[in-house]
């Protein structure tokens, strides 16, 4: 199986097209100025400083469920199988995810899908947390894994075609 997914990981990014070269300056630069400089110029970019404060939102309140797993697991009277089981849920999700993005092509409303990612996301890590059964709770994680895996694509997507080239990376 994790062969498979491999395989399927290396021909899924080589539908990728990396262009052009990577130029920085970081090379003369201390690490500290140039966190610091891409620090002001995310406070000074509308657009950057609100796509930074979505961001907050799902560390703060939705990923700490994956840390709560165990309870869950024990919850639907698993045990270890059933953790493993749930542990794979939002992989299956990320991977769903991966390939639609990757066989779409280029995205129009990129906000749009990032929204709706963001909306959808709290809504099935809720569920997955009222579910009263491990083929429920499946569902809601494979759900989690996909909205997560979207809204971590557009989200850094967004970022990185808001930002000046030189800005890239710091």
């Amino acid at each position: 199986v994790q062969g498979a997914l491999a395989l399927l990981a290396m021909i899924l990014t080589s539908r990728i097209g990396i262009t052009g070269q990577v130029r920085t300056a970081a090379g003369r630069e201390s690490p500290l100025t140039t966190l610091t400089q891409g620090l002001r110029y995310v406070a000074g970019a509308q657009a950057l400083r609100e796509q930074v404060l979505i961001q907050v939102v799902p560390v703060l309140f939705l990923y700490p469920y994956v840390q709560f797993l165990a309870f869950f697991a024990v919850h639907l009277h698993g045990g270890p199988q059933t953790y493993g089981v749930l542990a794979t849920g939002a992989g299956y999700g990320g991977i769903i995810a991966l390939v639609i993005l990757t066989t779409m092509g280029e995205i129009r409303r990129k906000g749009l899908v990032l929204l709706a990612s963001v909306c959808v996301y709290p809504v099935s890590v809720a569920c997955f947390a009222l579910s009263p059964n491990l083929p429920v709770a499946m569902v809601f994680l494979v759900i989690n894994g996909f909205c997560n895996q979207i809204y971590m694509t557009m989200q850094s997507t967004l970022f990185l075609l808001s930002a000046r080239e030189d800005m890239r990376g710091r």
